[in-house]
């Protein structure tokens, strides 16, 4: 288990476990509890209650990977993306002033100093944001590889020998997603997959809702975990107080009365710990039960995150963090507060004090964040005025319920609220770093995943859809049909009568069903626009919208994309097909000192005059000396490094043009802007830009680096329609306003406009009916 099982997520974990191991263990015939697992011979539950009051989450493959962290003999190298083992590891050996934690980085000037340091006074290591490869100067550590020298041990570091103290520990992280490690580092780690699950995320998301919408509740219930987990803890130790004095007493023991005394102050104890436990269980379940009511916002929440985590696999630029999720859910929630105390405001005065605190929580909302700090932590997790809540709660014995005057059908509506505006806010977050071709592969993927959790969705008709099989051998259709339908079309829809007439009856002899309304179907197939249409059969009237796109992909899969706008608009609403113009300023608004933007260069595409525009608006340019624009190419890497650096002290904005150019200084800049940005002035702004590689699966930017910026892909849309929009909206009314004769200004304004929108969605036909291909932009 300990050697194996690490890598793997807990789908394999279970198969492995319940499916391979434990019946072998059956076979043979191998004495085991039942139920048997590993956890019970690995770690007691008081020691996970003391790595969860320590930040450890507390779903299953979380605490798996605990006890194979602390009981592996081996070191341990965390895949970690979200930082939640690394907070754990920081928090569980960052106590022991004795033994101080040593954070380093590879990259690190003083990292064998550190190291040499540990290893002699057995000081716990932590090699954080490691990449795929380990200094051949560190392998001996890594390995293991021990010298023995008498009673000592040394290891060779370098040109030393240094001598390994018994206490010495060393911890390895990566927030490589899915790194691929050489099998020499394999074989002597042990991998630990510290990946978010789907189950551990709900509840850290519900435990984050709960803090918004009832902070009271949120208070409670983390008080109560952690004195849950403190009393199982004291437990644990007074019972092993007991055991050791016993079995260090000597003489006779019923003689010895500071023995007995002991003996009965640590009964005492215990009894007192098991009585609060066990009201403080019952406390809980009043608790609980207010914050079950919001548990569909969080599965919705984990559903969208692991959703958003996966489009890596569509274009490498498509990586986001944890804790960029965290904020937007955070601002979805936030939102719907914000509206509701509009409401409530409306029709009485607003005084200067409560402006300032309005103010006050503005500033708060775009203060940065550490890079490496995991921001749902805090949420789950007791903090002191959680405590204090608890201890005045306990002092006044007061009933742990509250009393709620929502109904369920109110808790209902709540909930419908918050979802729809987190949906919202991600997937604007998202579409403005989608290229153009992808945008309604990834609305499509949102309403699907959403409707088939809700089970509003048939899954093998969606399934059948995507697959797109056609039957190789069908029968022969009529003549009729055959003189206006093709054979392909005709080979999908027998396969669709094959794969569905047991999940739709309604599909069940589809292929005569057409041959019985020939002239109906025909026109059906004929028509320009056939998604608007009914479905000609009379026994198909009550197919639903995802059904007729199954009979429209075998008939007319050029209208498919038609069908799919139209069911995202129904499902989702208006905004999930229709994209208002980019807005700098909006985008400039959820930046933050710690947080840059990072353009995505396409042909006839500038962000420069964007960002130079907004700067001058906060009184920022060249000429006061706050904003420096380099186009990086060779010879470029120490003035960005300088200027970063003195911007980051001033508060000034820096642009970084074609840092695709320097992928082999990118480490180094994404280190430095981290640097730079814990310390930065609140003013200070990082702008990015690259062009994307050849290939969706090549990388030229690092992965880190995608996670911490906004992305923002401003492609020329591909319809009329969206360009037309793209176009007017360069021009300001008051620039109309401004001309001598505003209605004509307006007409040719227009024109303009419509032209240039024509020539922009004749692109996709490349150089055809034009002496070369032109990327046309706004000019």
């Amino acid at each position: 288990f300990i050697s194996y099982i690490g890598p793997f997520a807990k789908e394999y974990r279970d198969e492995l476990v319940s499916e391979q191991w434990i019946p072998y263990i059956h076979e043979v015939k191998i004495p085991m509890s039942d139920p048997g697992g590993p956890l019970q011979v690995l770690c007691t539950d008081s020691e996970i209650a003391k790595w969860n009051t320590q930040g450890l989450q507390s779903d299953q493959v979380s605490i798996e990977n605990g006890a194979i962290v602390k009981r592996s003999s081996r070191w341990p190298l965390l895949i970690d993306p979200q930082l939640q083992g690394i907070a754990w590891i920081k928090t569980m050996e960052g106590g022991d002033a004795d033994r101080p934690l040593q954070v380093v980085r590879l990259s690190n000037n003083d990292i064998m100093f550190k190291m040499t340091r540990a290893l002699e006074n057995g000081f716990p290591v932590l090699i954080e944001n490691m990449g795929e490869k380990i200094d051949a100067t560190l392998m001996p550590v890594v390995a293991r590889n021990t010298m023995a020298r008498g009673s000592k041990k040394f290891i060779k570091l370098g040109d030393d020998e240094v001598e390994l103290h018994k206490d010495f520990q060393l911890y390895m992280h990566t927030k490589l997603s899915n790194p691929h490690y050489p099998p020499e580092i394999q074989a002597e780690v042990t991998i630990v997959n510290f990946t978010v699950t789907p189950r551990g995320l709900e509840d850290q998301l519900l435990a984050l809702v709960v803090r918004k919408e009832r902070p009271d509740l949120a208070s409670k219930k983390a008080a109560l975990i952690q004195q849950a987990n403190q009393f199982m803890i004291q437990i644990r130790r007074l019972e092993d107080d007991i055991l050791m004095k016993l079995s260090t007493a000597e003489g006779d023991i019923t003689e010895n009365i500071s023995l007995i005394e002991g003996l009965e102050d640590a009964k005492r104890q215990t009894v007192e710990s098991n009585a609060k436990l066990e009201e403080g269980k019952l406390t809980a379940v009043s608790v609980n039960e207010t914050s079950e009511k919001y548990r569909s916002v969080a599965r919705q929440g984990a559903l969208l995150f692991f959703i958003m985590n996966s489009l890596h696999k569509m274009h490498t630029y498509y990586i986001y963090s944890l804790n960029a999720f965290v904020v937007i859910f955070q601002h979805g929630i936030e939102l719907v507060q914000q509206a509701e105390e509009k409401k409530k405001s409306s029709g009485r005065k607003i005084s200067m004090l409560s402006k300032l605190k309005k103010a006050a929580h503005k500033v708060i909302e775009t203060q940065r964040f550490d890079w490496n700090r995991d921001l749902l932590h805090a949420h789950s997790h007791a903090d002191e005025n959680d405590l204090m809540a608890m201890a005045k709660m306990a002092r006044s014995k007061a009933d742990a319920e509250e009393k709620d005057h929502m109904s369920p059908e109110q808790y209902t509506e709540r909930c419908g609220l918050l979802k729809s505006s987190i949906m919202d806010v991600l997937y604007n977050y998202v579409r403005r770093g989608l290229f153009e071709k992808d945008k309604l592969a990834v609305a499509s993927l949102l309403a699907f995943s959403i409707l088939e959790d809700k089970g509003q969705l048939n899954s093998l008709v969606l399934k059948t859809m995507l697959a797109d099989r056609s039957n190789s051998d069908p029968m022969p259709m009529g003549e009729e049909l055959a003189a206006w339908l093709p054979e392909d079309q005709w080979k999908r829809i027998k396969c669709l009568e094959d794969d569905l007439f047991e999940a739709v009856p309604a599909f069940q002899d589809f292929g005569e069903k057409i041959s019985n309304d020939a002239e109906d179907w025909m026109n059906f197939y004929n028509h320009e626009a056939p998604e608007t249409m009914e479905i000609p059969s009379s026994e198909m009237k009550g197919l639903s919208e995802l059904e007729k796109m199954v009979v429209l992909r075998a008939l007319r899969p050029d209208r498919l994309t038609f069908a799919l706008k139209k069911f995202i608009k129904e499902t989702m609403g208006e905004t999930f097909v229709t994209q208002p113009p980019y807005n700098m300023r909006a985008t400039y608004m959820e930046t933050s000192a710690s947080t840059p933007v990072f353009f995505v260069l396409f042909p006839g595409v500038d962000p420069t005059p964007w960002v130079e525009e907004l700067a001058l608006s906060f009184d920022v340019s060249a000429a006061r000396g706050n904003f420096v624009n380099i186009s990086m190419g060779q010879g470029q890497e120490k003035p960005a490094e300088d200027v970063l650096e003195r911007m980051s002290e001033q508060g000034g904005w820096v642009m970084l043009q074609n840092v695709h150019l320097m992928q082999s200084w990118l480490p180094t800049f994404e280190r430095k802007l981290e640097l730079c940005s814990e310390t930065a002035n609140p003013s200070f702004r990082c702008f990015i830009s690259a062009e994307p590689p050849a290939m969706s699966h090549m990388r030229n930017v690092p992965e880190a680096l995608l996670q911490s910026c906004i992305k923002v892909a401003n492609e020329a849309p591909a319809d009329l329609k969206s360009n037309m929009r793209r176009s007017w909206d360069t021009f300001s009314q008051a620039r109309i306003d401004e001309s001598a004769t505003p209605p004509v200004f307006a007409g040719c304004l227009f024109a303009l406009c419509f032209f240039h929108s024509v020539l922009l969605g004749r692109k996709k036909f490349g150089q055809q009916g034009w002496s070369r291909s032109y990327g046309f932009n706004t000019g």
